[in-house]
């Protein structure tokens, strides 16, 4: 038996019975004489399962996060070279700010609510809670005498774009580093 299910104003009907346009079907039927139940998220046509609005939504931010990161890699190639060679990183933007001053008052002025206190490199160490980098962490480096503090804003192959305050002094600095300068990270 075949079935023939078409749509019309937003109801399925069987055009084969004068009471399905009354109303629409409970199954939809197949080329191989079975019939499949509708369930109220479940729509099936030919076998295959229409996908939820839910799996939509999550692959294409998938393909949007993919093809950002295709565009970064892309963008940032040969920096990405020059930043792993570098002891320091390679700063891709710096503009004054009020809280470049302190890393620490920086990051916290960001939303970060780090634990307190965060005077010395020992302080900072405590906290770290992760060793894997990941957007909005807060990566922990050696850098001056008491360590220094920065906000993760992309994670590359071999590098990490970090957003920081104090790095040059009263300024905000944008800084691609290799991954492997921070001690490590703290996630809330």
């Amino acid at each position: 038996m075949v079935c023939c299910v078409i749509l019309v104003s937003g109801f399925m009907v069987n055009p084969s019975t004068a009471a399905a346009q009354k109303e629409p079907p409970s199954t939809v039927c197949t080329n191989s004489n079975d019939s499949l139940p509708l369930g109220s998220n479940e729509l099936v046509f030919g076998g295959y399962k229409k996908p939820t609005d839910e799996e939509l939504i999550a692959k294409e931010k998938e393909f949007i996060r993919e093809q950002r990161q295709k565009e970064l890699q892309e963008k940032y190639a040969a920096l990405e070279a020059e930043a792993v060679k570098s002891n320091r990183g390679v700063i891709l933007e710096k503009s004054p700010n009020r809280l470049g001053s302190n890393c620490v008052y920086y990051v916290r002025g960001k939303g970060k609510r780090l634990p307190q206190p965060m005077r010395s490199l020992a302080d900072k160490k405590r906290v770290i809670n992760s060793k894997q980098p990941e957007i909005g962490a807060v990566a922990i480096t050696r850098e001056g005498p008491v360590g220094h503090v920065a906000i993760v804003v992309e994670v590359l192959d071999k590098t990490v774009i970090i957003e920081e305050g104090n790095y040059s002094h009263g300024y905000r600095t944008l800084r691609m580093i290799p991954k492997s300068m921070p001690l490590g990270y703290w996630v809330s």
